[in-house]
């Protein structure tokens, strides 16, 4: 299972990339091989994890993302109490730091279009724009004159 996508409509339109590219990289560990107790390598016939996401949103100009990877039942018998960590552990590490990267690189893309952005503010608010977003942004709240 894996619910990232039931999620992006959370976030505005032009960091829908990010969540497909997160979405891309969970399903392609989800499928991937794990190491057996044996050394050798083992393709599951299912998803090795479900990818849960708890909540998708924007804080502090940023995409955030709070999510768990859990062992579905019919995995039971890999990751048992005293491997889950040996065996899931580094597949988690590997998706919590591509998020960690997706979170960092929000703040340099506009939320609205997906173009080159920074950090500014809107109101009493922080978002990432570009500057043409940022000028739409500033004018329907009345806050400069749009002279298009």
């Amino acid at each position: 299972m894996n619910n990232l996508q039931e999620h992006k409509d959370f976030v505005r339109p032009g960091w829908h990339f990010l969540v497909d590219a997160l979405d891309n990289f969970v399903k392609m560990k989800q499928r991937g091989y794990l190491p057996s107790k044996n050394g050798k390598f083992e393709k599951p016939e299912k998803d090795l994890f479900d990818f849960d996401v708890l909540q998708l949103k924007e804080k502090h100009s940023k995409i955030r993302i709070y999510s768990d990877c859990l062992p579905v039942e019919h995995n039971w018998e890999i990751f048992d109490q005293e491997n889950y960590n040996d065996r899931l552990g580094p597949i988690q590490d590997e998706i919590y730091g591509f998020i960690q990267a997706l979170e960092a690189i929000s703040g340099f893309i506009c939320e609205e279009c997906g173009q080159r952005g920074e950090m500014c503010k809107i109101g009493n608010w922080m978002k990432t724009y570009c500057s043409k977003c940022r000028d739409e942004a500033l004018s329907v709240r009345g806050l400069i004159e749009n002279n298009s």
